[in-house]
């Protein structure tokens, strides 16, 4: 990374702040990328609640899935009807 002496000199002295130096390696991040500001999935700040309840959302969802291709006896629904076809095929064809 090319970095001008100035700055190099500012982030050498440790004596600033820790906010102020990520604000400087910001400015140096965007020069290299051409003054064009990266791209962020999700600026918006969420709070813990918020993370739980998607946390639980994604936890029913995936039992939800989970649940159209597993049986309650645990077996596969898919499974069991193909095997089902098959046999009907087999003892009709007699």
């Amino acid at each position: 990374m090319s970095v001008s002496p100035s700055v190099v000199q500012v982030e050498d002295l440790g004596k600033i702040s820790k906010q102020v130096q990520f604000v400087l390696q910001d400015v140096v991040d965007l020069r290299d990328n051409k003054w064009v500001p990266r791209q962020r999935q999700d600026t918006k700040v969420k709070t813990i609640d918020q993370i739980h309840r998607e946390a639980e959302d994604e936890e029913q969802m995936t039992k939800q899935l989970a649940s159209q291709y597993i049986g309650e006896d645990g077996g596969d629904e898919r499974k069991g009807s193909r095997q089902v076809e098959r046999n009907e095929t087999r003892y009709s064809k007699s």
